[in-house]
């Protein structure tokens, strides 16, 4: 079962894994902040500290984003998705 899988399906995530460890000596950060302070972005799959963003309605997973994600994919479809909206009411409107 994929990490996604196992996520969706609702559970128990393993509480320290190889991958963790590796990740943490990579970033330099004892293991114990990088479980407690660092997440995975659920659009690009890299870590970030922080609290991340909403990414809905790009992803619907119910995790977090990072910044770069958040501005360079979540920002602009929410601005798409509205504009679209936009038109469609303006459309609705001139049936009337």
């Amino acid at each position: 079962m994929t990490d996604i899988e196992r996520r969706l399906s609702g559970e128990p995530e393993e509480q320290v894994t190889k991958a963790d460890m590796e990740i943490a000596d990579t970033l330099g950060v004892p293991l114990e902040n990088f479980l407690n302070d660092f997440k995975k972005c659920s659009i690009c799959g890299k870590y970030f500290s922080g609290y991340g963003h909403n990414p809905f309605p790009f992803c619907s997973t119910g995790d977090r984003c990072c910044d770069e994600c958040n501005n360079d994919v979540v920002i602009p479809h929410r601005i798409r998705r509205a504009m679209q909206m936009r038109q469609q009411e303006r459309r609705m409107d001139s049936l009337k």
